[in-house]
């Protein structure tokens, strides 16, 4: 997949999408999750910190709630440094949901 620079830079919200091959995830001491892939726009780099508090557990509807949160979610963004749009923007805007499956969900 080759980074696409004429993808136009268009901020905004964080939008909830299917994320392309190729991501990876850590989890530091505290259990914060970072992630890194390509952008599922620009197919750039992306990177999505584990800032305090960016990251948060939630449960599944269908789990069981006794066990606890099955999913860690976080915000990641494009952080290709390419050249994007009229104005050349350093990425493509673009930032987006996240969701890992926590280690020994069901």
């Amino acid at each position: 997949m080759a980074h696409d620079l004429t993808t136009p830079y268009v901020p905004g919200p964080p939008l909830e999408v299917d994320l392309p091959s190729g991501w990876t995830f850590t989890a530091d001491a505290a259990g914060h999750v970072a992630g890194s892939g390509p952008c599922p726009w620009c197919l750039g780099p992306a990177y999505g910190p584990p800032l305090l508090g960016a990251d948060s557990d939630t449960a599944d509807s269908d789990a069981d709630t006794d066990s606890g949160p099955t999913t860690r979610e976080f915000i990641a963004a494009c952080s290709c440094g390419g050249p994007h749009g009229k104005d050349h923007q350093p990425t493509c805007g673009r930032t987006f949901l996240v969701r890992v499956p926590r280690e020994g969900a069901p």
